[in-house]
């Protein structure tokens, strides 16, 4: 990962953050201008920055790097048989999301 940062990349990716060290290295390069996309194994975005601190990374490090922290679910999708019309439609605000939403 160092030998890494030694050329100079405009955007790194990193497989997925494990240890402290790594954390570490990914949290500099961020600091230095680079974009550092990864994936940390955890259950919600706050237990993200929980668990960057559990592995070492000093708090003010993860406000001067961290942009952006996204935490993904998957949501069951129902067969045509056990799915049925919900009663009124949700009103999203357009400034939300400005096209109209499948249905």
């Amino acid at each position: 990962m160092r030998a890494l940062l030694r050329q100079d990349p405009d955007v790194i990716m990193i497989g997925e953050i494990r240890d402290g060290e790594t954390a570490e290295i990914a949290i500099k390069a961020a600091q230095t201008g680079h974009l550092v996309l990864s994936t940390l194994h955890t259950n919600s975005t706050c237990e993200t920055l929980v668990r960057l601190q559990q592995m070492g990374v000093a708090r003010w490090m993860l406000s001067s790097a961290l942009t952006l922290v996204i935490a993904q679910r998957l949501v069951r999708k129902l067969c045509p048989h056990c799915r049925r019309q919900q009663g009124e439609p949700i009103h999203i605000p357009d400034n939300v999301w400005p096209s109209p939403l499948p249905h």
